[in-house]
């Protein structure tokens, strides 16, 4: 009667040995299990802001003088004369830019304001170039 009592004892130990044992295993994957979940979360959160920032729309580029040039030489004079007075507000002082305002204006057939520009940018930086190209309007509307 020992002996199956001691032989029931041992296997009640197994038993709960093994109880235990599974326990800790359940609870080992429970953690485990979270930690997987986390860093899933993170890693998609990451992937989702770097792939909303790859694929988010450009910010409308500023123009520069390259696009007035570009503007008139497809013939668009109405939008180059648009980018070149957004320019001028940016830089008053830029006597280029008044004179290829001028131009622009002149192939318009504006010749009144393509003087103007001219005579701006004679003001600001005065050389034989602009001066000659306001007496030539000048020459030519009298």
């Amino acid at each position: 009667m020992n002996k199956d009592i001691a032989e029931l004892k041992e296997a009640v130990r197994k038993i709960v040995t093994h109880q235990e044992y599974q326990s800790r295993i359940a609870n080992w994957s429970f953690v485990t299990l979270i930690l997987v979940i986390v860093v899933a979360v993170g890693v998609s959160v990451y992937w989702d802001a770097r792939f909303a920032e790859i694929t988010k729309a450009p910010k409308e580029e500023s123009k520069d003088w390259y696009d007035v040039s570009a503007a008139t030489r497809r013939g668009h004079l109405k939008d180059a004369l648009h980018i070149a007075d957004e320019l001028l507000l940016q830089t008053p002082l830029d006597f280029e830019g008044h004179y290829k305002k001028g131009e622009i204006l002149l192939m318009m057939g504006n010749k009144e304001k393509a003087k103007e520009s001219f005579q701006a940018a004679a003001r600001i930086y005065p050389i034989p170039k602009y001066k000659t190209a306001v007496d030539s309007i000048s020459g030519a509307s009298e």
